[in-house]
């Protein structure tokens, strides 16, 4: 009795029991100090719309009061003026958001004068009120003034064209009604991004198993639909529910023909991502992956776009060229015009087309991509041997990291971009290794994504695969770069430039990058936000508020990693270390270029720094796994087994 207790002592797999109790500690920051409080803020408002709860929770519900007011007082016709210098309404984005299709315009008063009374006092112009706001003695008896019915010292009316028809508008029905039925087309928009996605993986990489095709299907499919909806749009082609079915239907045709044709080529020997369904710490461990990931998925949907920047950047352009039928909505609506890639907003675009995105629907894009990404880091670590309890492990702790949890809920493009490149980055490992061109392929396609997902994108994706390809060169791995794989990194960024090349001068990005080349070729370059930089990496990575256990429990594995040093997949792991640091040396860099016009830099710190570092954080946790977990060493030379 005592030596069966003893022998399945020995036989726990404690390294994986010590992954899961750091994940435990990390999830007691993630439900205590964000998911509870968010899931009872949407259990409370959950008979709300969508727009609804979304004003609610960006602007409070006096605030979100006065924007219903604001909204059931000015007909779409008008144009509504930004109450400058008051707090979240004064900004231009979020009444556009709120109040589409209506103009929004920000008169210049911050120095009272005739270009600010003649601005407010135009006579198709409603101007709301606040305690702040418009400046004494600018309004006269063109306009009238419609009280608040709100309790409230700091939102007081609005200003109206006297002798409009005014106070019988009904406010816009956001589609509290229509959810049941808006839940089901969304699941349908969902699955035709997966059969696109789907054909395009399985063309790629036809040995691929069921379920990594299945989470690499949406990212995939998304980002093949989008591009093809931009380049018609470019053309001239309008944006409407018929005609992106159009472009769905002649894509997804063309992948199936494609397979059709190449069908002999095709492997018919599938992977397999293997679990044992009767080891008891396996089941514990996923039902707790699977857990606080029902717990992202709700709260992402049920937040809805509540901060400013997933409205700003990402949701209003999706609805505004979903409205106006052209890519070029994205020029008038939203921040940075133009100078951002559109996979994201066309993404959402398709959802507010089809449903509404009344639920809204388009937020599962986001939980979809970390869930994609984080399949994809199991089947790495299950391709080089990881015990399948410290892979599962794995996941369940960069599920929760609080920063990745966080993002994972937000509609910012980080995480999605996120997954993106570091999908690329360990297909590209992968085809390095082995030879095989179609991972290369499948690595050059995501890659371009990541390009056309974030602006840094482009910066990134090249620095990843030159870093990739030097390591190449610098091991001998047999077999030549195909050029597949950098087909699609030269050609999505490229034509994507050519397009907004006018509209990135002007914007922050730009701005930023001539300003630093001024001061570089000057000789008064400033380094100062370099150390700055890297103090705040130290802090906010030795944060468990914030990056949980990863920074120390990552370098703790690796320390450890060091007395199994002949197990290890050396070439996978070097590849694997030049990538993460490629990812921790490149965001610092751009944030010294952004410091060039950036007043408060350390202000910018807080906002930017850590979801520049997802991708970083993802590669440092993948590479600690992998070192101290991996069971099979690299193979004898020469590898060449090139894909027909």
């Amino acid at each position: 009795m005592i030596s069966a207790l003893r022998q399945r002592f020995l036989r726990l797999d404690w390294l994986a029991l010590l992954v899961v109790a750091v994940s435990l500690y990390q999830a007691v920051y993630v439900v205590e100090d964000y998911a509870l409080l968010w899931a009872s803020r949407i259990w409370r408002n959950v008979n709300l719309s969508s727009m609804d709860r979304s004003a609610l929770f960006l602007m409070g519900g006096t605030g979100a009061d006065f924007i219903k007011f604001i909204d059931s007082i000015v007909p779409q016709d008008r144009t509504v003026i930004v109450p400058e210098r008051s707090g979240m309404i004064s900004h231009q984005n979020i009444l556009q958001f709120y109040l589409h299709p209506r103009a929004i315009v920000a008169c210049s008063c911050d120095s009272l004068g005739g270009k600010c009374y003649a601005c407010l006092l135009k006579p198709d112009a409603y101007v709301p009120v606040t305690s702040e706001f418009p400046p004494s003695g600018s309004m006269d008896a063109t306009k009238e003034l419609i009280p608040f019915p709100g309790k409230s010292d700091y939102y007081l009316g609005i200003y109206a064209p006297a002798g409009d028809s005014i106070g019988n508008i009904a406010a816009a029905d956001t589609g509290t009604a229509n959810q049941p039925v808006a839940i089901i087309i969304d699941l349908l928009v969902l699955g035709v991004f997966s059969l696109i996605g789907a054909h395009l993986a399985r063309l790629v990489v036809p040995r691929l198993s069921w379920l990594e095709t299945l989470a690499l299907s949406i990212p995939l499919g998304a980002g093949a639909l989008t591009w093809v909806v931009f380049v018609a749009s470019w053309a001239g082609a309008p944006i409407s529910l018929g005609s992106v079915g159009i472009a769905a239907v002649a894509l997804l045709a063309a992948l199936v023909y494609i397979r059709w044709r190449s069908r002999g080529k095709e492997t018919l020997l599938r992977e397999k991502i293997s679990w044992d369904r009767k080891n008891t710490l396996q089941g514990m461990i996923l039902g707790g992956i699977l857990l606080v990931f029902s717990l992202a998925t709700v709260i992402a949907v049920g937040r809805t776009y509540s901060s400013y920047d997933d409205i700003a950047n990402w949701a209003l352009k999706g609805y505004a060229i979903a409205y106006q039928g052209t890519i070029w909505a994205g020029a008038d609506w939203g921040g940075h015009a133009l100078a951002y890639p559109m996979n994201l907003p066309l993404s959402i675009s398709f959802f507010k087309l089809a449903s509404g995105d009344v639920l809204p629907g388009s937020k599962l894009l986001f939980p979809l991509s970390l869930a994609a990404l984080l399949v994809g880091c199991y089947a790495f670590w299950n391709r080089l041997g990881v015990r399948n309890s410290l892979a599962q492990a794995g996941i369940l702790f960069l599920l929760t990291v609080p920063t990745i949890f966080l993002h994972s809920t937000l509609g910012y493009a980080n995480i999605p971009f996120t997954a993106y490149l570091v999908l690329g980055v360990l297909w590209a490992i992968e085809g390095v290794w082995s030879g095989r061109s179609g991972d290369l392929t499948l690595s050059g396609i995501l890659f371009a994504f990541a390009a056309w997902t974030r602006p840094e994108g482009i910066i990134l994706a090249f620095i990843m695969a030159g870093v990739i390809i030097f390591a190449k060169m610098v091991m001998r791995r047999s077999g030549k770069v195909p050029l597949l794989w950098l087909l699609p990194l030269m050609i999505l960024p490229g034509v994507w430039l050519v397009f907004s090349s006018g509209y990135i001068g002007g914007d922050q990005i730009g701005g930023a990058v001539s300003a630093f080349l001024q001061q570089a070729l000057s000789g008064h370059l400033d380094l100062t936000p370099l150390p700055m930089s890297l103090a705040y990496a130290v802090k906010q990575g030795m944060s468990p508020v914030i990056w949980g256990v990863v920074l120390p429990g990552s370098l703790a594995l690796l320390v450890l990693s060091v007395f199994r040093i002949k197990q290890f997949p050396k070439e996978k792991l070097i590849l694997m270390i030049i990538s993460a640091l490629a990812a921790a040396l490149v965001p610092i860099g751009l944030f010294i270029v952004e410091s060039s016009t950036e007043g408060n830099f350390a202000a910018f710190l807080q906002v930017s720094f850590d979801r520049a570092y997802l991708p970083a954080g993802f590669l440092l946790v993948l590479l600690a796994i992998t070192a101290i977990g991996s069971r099979k060493s690299d193979p004898p030379r020469p590898v060449s087994r090139e894909m027909p």
